[in-house]
């Protein structure tokens, strides 16, 4: 495959290779150990890469809002507090809504569009984070 158990870190107009466990630069990735190099590489970039620009970030938001203050709410009430509510095109939610068993014109989908319609800007922002993680339309 080419590889090792390093990663490029750039910053500041320079790279610089950073071993993902000890030794990592003398170790080639192979079948029989890449799915712990995978491994690895994920946990470096999704944290250990980023630990600096995350602390950071955090700093700086917690001289807004303190910390301990967002404890109260789940990630979902965050983000709409974050994000906040936007208008939603119950249309165009409706156009490209895939069914499964159901197709557009089920009794049952005709009543679940009209209730839909019926909710204001905040039930629909929730039942769209309920239902597919975010309150934006995808």
């Amino acid at each position: 495959l080419d590889l090792t158990f390093t990663a490029s870190q750039v910053g500041f107009g320079e790279t610089k290779e950073v071993e993902l466990k000890p030794g990592g630069a003398e170790i080639d990735v192979t079948d029989a150990n890449k799915e712990e190099y995978v491994e690895l590489m994920a946990k470096w970039k999704l944290s250990d890469g980023v630990a600096e620009q995350t602390k950071a970030f955090t700093a700086g938001f917690a001289e807004i809002i303190p910390i301990q203050d967002l404890r109260v709410f789940d990630e979902r009430e965050l983000e709409l507090l974050l994000v906040g509510l936007s208008h939603l095109d119950v249309d165009e939610w409706e156009k490209f809504t895939i069914y499964r068993t159901y197709n557009s014109r089920s009794k049952q989908i005709v009543w679940f569009w009209e209730a839909v319609r019926d909710f204001d800007e905040e039930k629909r922002a929730r039942l769209l984070q309920f239902v597919t993680g975010t309150c934006r339309l995808p």
